[in-house]
């Protein structure tokens, strides 16, 4: 049960996107919104509100915001939180601008955002005090980005939007066209993180859905290999990213990057095999940190209970309340 003192928050971390919002409490560290504590109606207009990392539909975000945020947080006045959230690194003024008005919309005193690659890197326990390289490939739903880091600031960053969102369009092309069926997210969630393998072909996996000719729950068994290609496609755009920015750095930071392996971040970071795939192509280590999922909202956390310190590496203010 939430206690009613949440609504006097002086600072809430929240990490918006296409997949879903998470907040977390400062003091004790739990997650007050996460992704089972919100039904698939939701969270399938979650999706609908972002392109490319950028809000595109603001009201509707508000709207959807207000909903979820309000067993936690009631601003008024002289109650109003800072709100810290994080935005892709080379998203634009005018993208950054549309959510913060968003957020102060919704009420809050202050919006800071921070660019995504640092904080999930922050979140994963990457050293900002480290003056040598760091990598970090993180692995959103609206977006992609490899980044190095170095003394907690930005040395070279790509991005790309074949992200989790493309994943999910695929999958669903994929289960229309072979097997006739339409996709719940709880049976999309299921062929992502329990068929999927990127060394094992062989595995099946008994799906439900909705069978697309006569509109009746239909069990069918999906194959593995089906979906390989699928996943290798998807990850040899990773690997564009991951060369790009080796070659924009400096030698010395990226010859101490890869001695330390690049950490990959976010939800699709636990398809299985992944980690593997990368490291074999690249020719040097890919860790995965443990439920690097909430990589960015830890990493939030950490900025929320210092934001005085970590203000410095966040983007300008983008508006005012």
């Amino acid at each position: 049960m939430l206690r009613p003192r949440l609504n006097l928050f002086k600072v809430m971390p929240v990490d918006i996107g296409a997949s879903l919002s998470r907040a977390i409490d400062l003091q004790t560290g739990q997650l007050l919104l996460s992704d089972e504590m919100v039904d698939e109606t939701i969270r399938s207009h979650a999706r609908e509100y972002f392109r490319q990392g950028v809000v595109v539909r603001p009201t509707q975000l508000r709207q959807m915001l207000e909903v979820l945020l309000r067993p936690i947080w009631r601003p008024r006045w002289l109650l109003q939180p800072t709100l810290v959230t994080s935005i892709f690194a080379q998203s634009s003024e005018v993208e950054r601008e549309i959510l913060s008005d968003t957020l102060y919309q919704l009420g809050a005193r202050k919006v800071v955002l921070f660019p995504t690659p640092l904080v999930a890197a922050l979140g994963s326990g990457i050293s900002f005090s480290d003056t040598s390289g760091s990598l970090i490939l993180h692995l959103g739903q609206s977006f992609v980005e490899a980044s190095l880091i170095s003394l907690g600031g930005l040395i070279a960053n790509e991005v790309s939007f074949f992200a989790g969102s493309h994943l999910d369009q695929q999958i669903h092309a994929l289960a229309r066209q072979k097997y006739h069926l339409l996709l719940s997210t709880e049976a999309l969630r299921m062929i992502k993180y329990e068929l999927l393998d990127f060394n094992v072909t062989n595995q099946t996996q008994l799906i439900e859905g909705k069978d697309i000719t006569s509109g009746q729950l239909n069990k069918k068994r999906f194959l593995a290999s089906d979906f390989q290609p699928l996943l290798i496609h998807l990850a040899d755009k990773y690997l564009v990213l991951v060369r790009a920015i080796l070659k924009q750095a400096p030698v010395g930071l990226v010859v101490s990057a890869l001695e330390k392996g690049m950490i990959l971040s976010g939800g699709l970071a636990n398809i299985a095999g992944l980690a593997d795939y990368l490291t074999k192509q690249l020719d040097f280590p890919v860790l995965v940190t443990e439920k690097s999922e909430l990589n960015v909202i830890n990493g939030l956390s950490q900025i929320g209970k210092n934001l005085t310190a970590w203000q410095p590496l966040a983007f300008s203010d983008q508006s005012t309340a």
